[in-house]
């Protein structure tokens, strides 16, 4: 393409490309109510009455939802029932998570499992299966 302007030859691939990046960008805010979401990224999210698989953001909020996988920054969550939480800052006011990960983390926590707790079941799960394989090559003999 000829920008006959400033008289340079560009190419239609570069435009895309452009074009591309822009898209990629995280939106600014995200604000939904009552909503089915398969995934939610921006800078700021905040979630109410929703359930979502994923979500993702600097600042993560979440109210009255459920969540499969929530990371962020700060990560707040209120009523809200998770299964993995990621963030530096977590606060929960009356939530449950099975996986909890954070540096900080602010007000009553329940978690399903604690770090002790994953890898005792990581364990078991371990020898388990080598009992099962055991016990299955008794049997063929």
């Amino acid at each position: 393409m000829l920008d006959r302007e400033e008289g340079s030859l560009e190419h239609p691939a570069e435009e895309r490309v452009e074009e591309e990046e822009e898209a990629e960008e995280e939106p600014e805010e995200e604000k939904i109510k009552k909503a089915r979401l398969k995934r939610v990224e921006a800078q700021e999210v905040e979630l109410e009455q929703s359930a979502v698989v994923f979500a993702r953001g600097k600042e993560v909020e979440l109210e009255q939802s459920a969540v499969v996988f929530a990371r962020g920054k700060e990560v707040e969550l209120k009523e809200t029932a998770a299964v993995f939480v990621v963030g530096n800052d977590v606060s929960m006011e009356e939530s449950k998570t099975l996986f909890l990960l954070s540096r900080s983390v602010k007000g009553n926590v329940q978690t399903v499992f604690t770090l002790w707790s994953a890898i005792g079941l990581g364990i078991g799960l371990v020898l388990a299966k080598r009992l099962v394989g055991l016990v299955g090559r008794l049997l063929r003999h």
